[in-house]
């Protein structure tokens, strides 16, 4: 999903986007700027993500913030899924609700009941690839119009009890341990000898740990909660950009202008308007 001339540790934007293929684990974790809706058509396949391995369920919708590191782990062999990613801006403005909102922006997967489940939802993903594909601007449209539709839904039908949803912690321990005092303390003034730490890890074992198992290093990984914070902020606030950087856990401003262009691509000013502008001219 990477795209081409960009820079590696950059976040990377698809807009409104289709596309249905074979399932490859990822090297490494990586981000991007909307949100990403998954499909698992047949086989099997498991997420790090927020801090988790989490597993995908055959034809159930499930939905995250990909601003948030994720990195696929594993798939069987013959796997197909499709993938639909959305815009940030056009479900802030869609008014599915803060039981979806909420917790989307703190990093959950969010995966729908099965009970809910729809036997229509392969025809309507499918046809949602042909319309993306199409040159026609009013099959775009009605794709969009039915994405919009099938998220209130989606929205509607989402436990209220979350707590309950599957998460799969084998051959993780060690790495979730890790992950989750960092998911809670990520806004402190912590080390990556903190984090360590806490899980009863040497810092030299868990970094060489963490990076084998999600692809990226620990520090790196804490940078991103930082940032997806950040970007939380703008997005949900009018505060002001070094209030924005105070409250997302760096002490400088220079150094969290510098970790938002290295990872977004742009400047914090230029993010908040963007997402405006993007829902301004859907």
């Amino acid at each position: 999903m990477h795209l081409p001339n960009q820079h590696p540790h950059q976040q990377e934007s698809f807009g409104f986007h289709v596309w249905n293929g074979p399932l490859q684990p990822q090297h490494q974790a990586h981000a991007h700027t909307e949100i990403e809706w998954n499909f698992l058509l047949s086989g099997a396949a498991r997420y790090f993500i927020a801090g988790r391995f989490q597993p995908l369920s055959v034809g159930r919708l499930a939905l995250f913030w990909a601003a948030m590191p994720h990195r696929l782990i594993d798939a069987q062999p013959g796997s197909r899924m499709i993938w639909v990613t959305l815009p940030i801006a056009w479900l802030m403005q869609w008014n599915l609700g803060q039981r979806l909102i909420e917790p989307m922006l703190e990093g959950q997967l969010l995966t729908e009941p099965n009970t809910a489940s729809d036997p229509c939802d392969h025809a309507l993903l499918h046809r949602w690839t042909l319309d993306c594909s199409s040159a026609s601007v009013h099959r775009r449209q009605a794709a969009i119009l039915e994405a919009h539709a099938r998220l209130h839904r989606f929205a509607d039908a989402l436990s209220a009890d979350r707590s309950k949803q599957s998460l799969d912690h084998a051959g993780g321990d060690h790495i979730q341990r890790l992950t989750a005092f960092a998911s809670t303390h990520f806004l402190d003034d912590i080390q990556v000898a903190t984090i360590a730490q806490a899980a009863g890890l040497h810092p030299n074992y868990a970094m060489g740990l963490f990076k084998d198992g999600c692809g990226m290093s620990l520090w790196d990984y804490v940078t991103r909660l930082r940032i997806g914070h950040a970007q939380r902020l703008l997005l949900t606030t009018n505060h002001k950009i070094t209030m924005v950087a105070l409250h997302s856990g760096f002490n400088s401003p220079s150094r969290f202008y510098q970790a938002f262009q290295n990872i977004v691509g742009c400047t914090p000013t230029a993010y908040r308007q963007s997402v405006g502008q993007a829902g301004r001219s859907r």
